[in-house]
């Protein structure tokens, strides 16, 4: 210990040993500190490379988007069809009504809104116009959480261009919006599989409430959406106890459940027509309801090759069909180990429930949209 020549106080080597130890410890500095120094540019040149790439890939996005666009308002103005019609209709009645009649109110209420601007073909299919590219959006972001941002943009690309997505986000009825609100809440269960937070759960909350409130169709997702939820949670409750983890993560199920079931506690005879149109209750009068008197049944030939392979990804041909099979199994292996429960979700929802479904006889026919998410 000694006084420098500046009047500080501090270590001074003692001795020939303590002075080669002090001078070798200045040359080592030395070396790091312009090792240091020489570092510093190629930090700098990835920090740009880096920032460059994303605004590349914020760029990209927009043109994607701007490209969904355009293909969603080409023939937006044509005439409605005979369901297109039975919306508007069924919108036009007041508020009441449409709470009182349909479990579902969602998209009839949006509907609804859109009638005080105007009564044109194009208006009144604006809100799935919007949903549409907003489904676009949403799929960007969950994708590129789960395998970066080239694969988020390929997949946005994909669905921007997709045949039946573009169908569905021309027309005034419920499924682009239901598309929508199923991305959001895969993203945020994505979030949740990351780390577990209010606002993943917010997100999930209210993109399974938003498809639930929208059409029946979200109950073939969102029960393995929100079973894949909880798990999440449960697993990566960190210190937290087992029951405190089971109980918060609980509630999306319990807040999605009660806005998906009070419409039926509040008009039982709405549980029961449900019952009678997927074949769980007892075949009415023909003469009183000749569309319900034929049975359908959902055959896995019929999804697998009709509805997932030419409908939804647009694969014609054997080649197309063996490449998208190649690029769904790499991706679903992909996910598997980096986020598992995602990936069994992913199966849930294109294996096991149409699987399910082969097995009831429903009263109604299992039309492809109903599978669109």
């Amino acid at each position: 210990m000694g006084v420098h020549g500046d009047g500080t106080v501090g270590l001074r080597p003692q001795g020939d040993c303590g002075r080669r130890i002090w001078q070798g410890w200045g040359r080592e500095g030395g070396l790091m500190e312009q090792d240091t120094v020489a570092r510093v540019p190629e930090a700098v040149a990835r920090l740009r490379r880096a920032r460059a790439g994303r605004w590349a890939a914020r760029l990209a996005l927009a043109l994607v988007l701007a490209l969904a666009l355009w293909v969603r308002l080409s023939g937006l103005d044509r005439p409605f069809w005979d369901d297109e019609i039975y919306t508007v209709y069924d919108a036009s009645v007041p508020v009441s009504s449409i709470l009182n009649s349909t479990a579902t109110p969602l998209y009839y209420l949006i509907t609804k809104g859109m009638l005080l601007l105007g009564q044109g073909e194009a208006l009144l299919r604006m809100p799935s116009v919007l949903a549409g590219l907003a489904g676009v959006l949403a799929l960007f972001a969950a994708t590129a959480r789960l395998a970066g941002p080239a694969a988020g943009l390929a997949a946005a690309l994909f669905m921007a261009l997709s045949t039946y997505h573009v169908f569905v986000s021309q027309e005034a009825r419920f499924y682009a919006v239901v598309v929508f609100f199923g991305l959001a809440a895969l993203c945020g269960l994505i979030r949740l599989c990351e780390r577990p937070s209010v606002g993943a759960a917010a997100l999930l909350t209210l993109g399974a409430a938003g498809a639930m409130l929208t059409h029946l169709s979200a109950v073939f997702f969102v029960p393995p959406l929100l079973a894949a939820a909880f798990a999440a949670v449960v697993l990566r409750r960190g210190g937290r106890p087992l029951f405190r983890s089971a109980a918060l993560a609980a509630l999306p199920l319990v807040a999605v459940a009660g806005l998906a079931l009070v419409p039926f506690l509040l008009s039982p005879d709405r549980l029961h027509s449900l019952a009678v149109v997927v074949g769980l209750g007892p075949a009415p009068d023909p003469a009183k309801a000749p569309q319900l008197a034929q049975t359908w049944h959902l055959s896995a030939r019929e999804f697998f090759l009709d509805y997932l392979r030419r409908v939804f990804l647009s694969a014609n041909t054997p080649v197309e069909a063996a490449v998208v099979l190649v690029l769904g199994v790499l991706g679903l292996g992909r996910t598997a180990r980096r986020r598992p429960l995602v990936a069994l979700f992913f199966l849930c929802v294109l294996v096991a429930v149409p699987l399910a479904l082969t097995w009831m006889p429903a009263r109604h026919k299992w039309a492809h949209r109903y599978f669109v998410f």
